[in-house]
């Protein structure tokens, strides 16, 4: 569902730039 997808995008990122993850959850 939706809250896969979402943990996909949100392991992508942290992958990218690890110290951006808060931000994200914050979201």
């Amino acid at each position: 569902g939706e809250l896969e997808e979402g943990l996909r995008e949100f392991e992508d990122l942290v992958k990218e730039d690890p110290r951006d993850f808060r931000p994200y959850l914050c979201q």
